[in-house]
Parts: C-alpha cells; structure tokens; sequence
C-alpha cells in the first residue's frame, strides 16, 4: 500500500513541474520562432530582389544597348537609302514618263528610247526629265531611232543649253525650218551647228532666227538662198537693225525688175543700192537708209543677198566644240550624280514592289495589335501606357524596352522587403502568395504585349519602314 502511495503522489508532483515546461517552453519559443521567421523572410526577399533586380536591370541593359545600335546603325542608314532610292526613282521616271507622252511608245521600242535617255543624262549634264523630252520629241519630229535618235538628241540637249532654248522648243523649230527648205534628217546636226555659229557671229536669238526662217523660207528660195544662205542673212540683217520682213518685201522687187531688165540679181541690187534716194525707192523709207549705209560700211555684201559658194559643212562642230568648251567639274559632278539616281532607281524598282506586297500586309498586323491591346485588361494597359515612352521602329523600341526592364529593379526591391514583411502570419502568407500569383500574371501579360510591340517593329524595320508606337511616361 505504501508503494502505490508513494507512486501516486509522485505522479501528482511531477506533472505540474510538465505543464509548467511546455508553458515555459511556448513562451521562450513563440518570440524567437517570430523573428526567426521575420529574418528568414526578410532574407529570402532581400535574396529574390537582388536576383531578380540584377537579372532585370542587365537585361534592360542589354536591350537598350542593342536598340541605341539598331538605331543607328540600321533604322537610320536604311530610312535614308530608302528616301535617297525613292527620290531617284522619280527623277529618272520623270524622264521615262515624258518619252512616253511624246511618243506613245511601249515594249522594246520603249526601252531603248529609255535607255538612250539614261545614257545622256550621264554623259551631258542634264536633267532626267529633259533628255526624255529630248529623245521623245526628237523621235517624233524627225522619226530616227537607235544610235542615230541618241545622238541627235545629244546634240540638241547641248545646242539649247548654249542658246538658252527649251529642247523640245528647239527641236520643234528647228525640225519646221528645214522642212521649209526641204532639208534631210541626216543634215540636223549640220544645221544645229550653222545656226549655233550664226548666233555666235551676229547675237540673233536661236527663236527669233528659226522663226524667220519658216516664215520667209518661200521668198528667200525664190531668190536661190538655201537654208545655209539664208540663216546668214537674217544673222547679218538683225546685227544691222533692219526689219527683214521690209527688206525681204524689197528683195521681191529687186527680183522682179532684174527678170523685167534683163538683168541679173546682183546687178539689179547693186543698181538699188548705188545711193541712198534708191535705196529708199525700193526698200522703203525706213529700211533703205540702213542697208544703204550697211553695204556702204561693208555690214552686208552682194554675197549675202545672191548666196555664197560655202555651204553647211562651214559651221560643223560648232556645238559640239562650244559645248565642250563650257564644261567645268561642277557639270562634271552632276553626270556623276545621275549615274547614281539610276542606280537608286534600279534599287527601287526591285524593292518597291517587295514593300507593297508586304506594307499591305503590316495594315493586317497593326490592326492585330489594335484588337490585342483592346483584349488587354484596363489595368495591364494602364502599366504598359506608364512604363515608358516607345519611340519609332524597332531600335527605339528595344532601347525604351530596356529602360522600362530596367525600372522593374526598384519595383522587384519592394516585393522582397513586402514578403518579409508577411512572412511571420500564415493568413499574411496566403494573401503575398496570392498578390505575387497575381503580379506574376500581370507582368507576363505586361511582357506579353512588349514583346509582341517589338517583335512587329523588328518586322517593320526590315522593311525599311517603322511603326510608330508611343506610350507617356511616368
């Protein structure tokens, strides 16, 4: 009996002394288990914002690194080759389009009439433009083509540079004279060169001479002065001051009293002209002093009124020398610049088409990218609109990405201190776990539609063209 006595109040004395420890022990433990667990959270953030701080702030880095070279070493240089080769293209189609206004050609007759033109722009400076209205108006006028139609049309490019001549007015006029005086095609060139040198001689403007020619030609053959005779004349007369028509009315008379007389032409003038009371007897009031005083001062000579025994050949080369003669490095420079926009307009012409094709499909994209951005969440927008400005192309755009990365750094420090402090309530750590799934989620999303942004600018730069996407920045 005393055994299970003493057994029963040794079990009632320790079992308090039990009770009592495990009280101790939850008092001693709770505070340190709390700071334990403070710690411990505060160091897994401190941990995870500096891992994913460093990572995020280097790829930011490196994207925006990337964009600055892209920029200037893509965007740029092939913005410019893109705005250079279009302007070309206009340039040498500007000269393609005339040929075909002026002529109507198509097919092989075209091209070559085309490539006649290409080939003297960059061996005359001259525009695209005017070798086209050059090589159309002289094919028209004179109906030459080959190497015959580039070469006339080289020497009329040059003849109404020196006179200062629109060229299709110059082939014009000059076309209509010699048809006047029935003058093959094959003499043009000879004739370029007989009107250049009479202009030199006597300072008739190229218009004014071309003119009188068609309009006098009939009075002028009728007293036997061909083209070349003729031209000469009208060179001298206009030096003098005389009115031609009034002289050429004269000349009719002359003509008519040496057939009346017997006489021949030269006679008969030189009877008219023998004093000054004749003179105006026959030329007028007004004409008869001045060629008077012209013969008598050795201006005009029997010669230039019955012809002469020179002919076209006196004259060639004139325009060819005179023009040659003309020429400085500057004239040399813009044959150089012409051969250039040819090889622009070539680049062009391949390229073009590839951008339209594909241009008409960026229309889809950007629309795509429109429904996207409408699909997202108003406050996903709201981040994306704050993060940054996204400038033009795919450089810029990286570049803007990077910085943008590169601010989620002082975002992802806040979380790791915000974890420590939720780590210590288990009610705390459901809510972090949810808020983090939730900003995991977002920040996909966000990364999402940056990266499906710079993926079809990327797209849009390699077509040499760029998307302009713009956001505010914070």
């Amino acid at each position: 009996m005393a055994d299970k006595g003493t057994i029963a109040t040794a079990y009632v004395q320790i079992l308090p002394s039990a009770e009592g420890m495990q009280g101790n022990l939850e008092q001693q433990m709770n505070p340190a288990a709390s700071a334990a667990g403070e710690s411990a959270g505060k160091a897994a953030g401190s941990s995870m914002s500096s891992s994913i701080g460093k990572s995020t702030s280097d790829l930011g880095k490196t994207m925006e690194d990337v964009g600055g070279k892209m920029t200037k070493g893509i965007t740029v240089p092939l913005t410019g080759l893109a705005t250079a080769s279009i302007a070309a293209f206009n340039q040498v189609d500007a000269g393609a389009d005339t040929i075909i206004q002026k002529t109507g050609a198509s097919g092989k007759a075209l091209d070559d009439m085309q490539s006649s033109m290409k080939n003297l722009a960059t061996t005359i400076p001259v525009s695209f433009e005017d070798a086209g209205a050059a090589v159309g108006e002289v094919n028209t006028r004179f109906g030459v083509t080959g190497q015959q139609l580039e070469d006339l049309s080289g020497s009329f490019l040059k003849f109404a540079q020196l006179n200062n001549q629109d060229v299709s007015q110059a082939v014009d006029q000059t076309q209509t004279a010699m048809a006047a005086f029935n003058v093959s095609t094959d003499k043009a060139g000879a004739v370029l060169d007989l009107f250049n040198s009479v202009g030199q001689a006597t300072g008739i403007p190229m218009s004014e001479l071309e003119s009188a020619l068609t309009s006098n030609a009939t009075a002028f053959q009728g007293l036997g002065l061909d083209i070349d005779d003729s031209a000469n004349l009208l060179g001298k007369l206009s030096k003098s001051g005389v009115d031609t028509s009034v002289v050429l009315t004269g000349l009719s008379k002359v003509q008519m009293n040496a057939a009346k007389d017997g006489k021949s032409m030269s006679e008969e003038l030189q009877t008219a002209l023998s004093d000054e009371q004749s003179a105006i007897d026959i030329f007028g009031s007004k004409a008869g002093p001045k060629l008077y005083e012209s013969f008598k001062n050795g201006t005009l000579s029997m010669d230039d009124f019955v012809g002469h025994t020179g002919g076209l050949e006196d004259s060639l080369g004139s325009v060819a020398d005179t023009f040659d003669a003309t020429q400085d490095p500057l004239d040399k420079w813009k044959e150089i610049m012409n051969q250039l926009s040819i090889a622009g307009s070539d680049l062009a012409t391949a390229v073009m088409p590839v951008l339209t094709s594909v241009m008409q499909d960026a229309a889809g994209v950007v629309s795509d990218l429109a429904d996207k951005w409408n699909s997202l969440s108003p406050g996903t927008q709201d981040l994306i609109v704050k993060l940054g400005l996204i400038a033009v192309a795919a450089g810029p755009v990286i570049s803007a990405g990077g910085k943008i990365i590169g601010g989620v750094t002082t975002l992802t420090s806040g979380i790791g201190g915000l974890i420590g402090k939720f780590s210590g309530a288990s009610s705390a750590s459901s809510s972090l776990s949810s808020s983090a799934t939730t900003l995991g989620s977002s920040s996909t999303t966000a990364a999402g539609g940056v990266g499906t942004l710079t993926q079809n600018a990327l797209g849009f730069i390699a077509l040499g063209g760029g998307i302009a996407l713009a956001g505010v920045g914070i």
